[in-house]
């Protein structure tokens, strides 16, 4: 009898040793993870910043002027301010007790938040093409709000982002400036809406530099 206790509570030590190993995988692997509308990592609808200081710890979470573009400024939170891989903006529906996100936004060339599918800064609008199942429409570029996406045009993306990026809004920018290109840069200048499959378009492909995630 005492044998078969003895097993049973060795296999129940290496049954929670391995659920813990497998839950502690499972936080590592959506830990930098976007889910439209539902979380940034450990960000959700109701989290705080007090919350996330105990997540990320004191010296990863810190408040500070979020800016909105054209010079507009509010008070925020960063996570991970000097991190450019992992560094996210927040800012809040109640701003005094700095809780309960508005949205999240990141910006750059790389970033280790993603999709579930992998969609974030760098992916090109010909992968977007791909995941979305179709073209889809955007602003052009060399302004405040270049290469915002304006319509998935009923894709793929439409459901996953929300119409005119209710969940997630993305805009996309050239990954270069090179003079073989200063011809169909031109052409698709300023605050137009242009078709991703616009030949001009496809030969820039560019990608996204800027990630905006709403928690309506």
């Amino acid at each position: 009898m005492k044998n078969k206790l003895s097993i049973i509570n060795k296999l129940f030590v290496c049954f929670s040793i391995c659920f813990s190993m497998c839950v502690i995988n499972s936080l590592a692997q959506i830990s930098y993870q976007i889910v439209p509308g539902v979380r940034v990592g450990a960000i959700t609808k109701n989290v705080s910043e007090a919350a996330l200081r105990k997540i990320y710890g004191s010296k990863n979470v810190k408040s500070e002027l979020i800016g909105l573009g054209e010079g507009e400024t509010t008070p925020g939170t960063v996570i991970f301010p000097n991190d450019k891989n992992r560094r996210i903006e927040i800012v809040w529906k109640n701003k005094k007790m700095k809780k309960s996100p508005e949205f999240v936004q990141f910006s750059g060339e790389q970033s280790l938040w993603k999709t579930k599918k992998g969609i974030g800064l760098g992916t090109s609008l010909k992968e977007l093409e791909r995941f979305n199942g179709r073209s889809f429409t955007l602003a052009g570029f060399e302004w405040d709000y270049a290469g915002a996406v304006f319509s998935w045009k009923g894709g793929k993306l439409a459901k996953e982002f929300g119409k005119e990026g209710k969940k997630v809004a993305l805009r996309l920018n050239p990954r270069d400036y090179r003079k073989s290109l200063e011809k169909d840069l031109n052409s698709v200048a300023g605050d137009g809406e242009f078709s991703s499959a616009n030949k001009a378009m496809q030969r820039i492909n560019p990608i996204v530099y800027y990630v905006i995630v709403s928690f309506p």
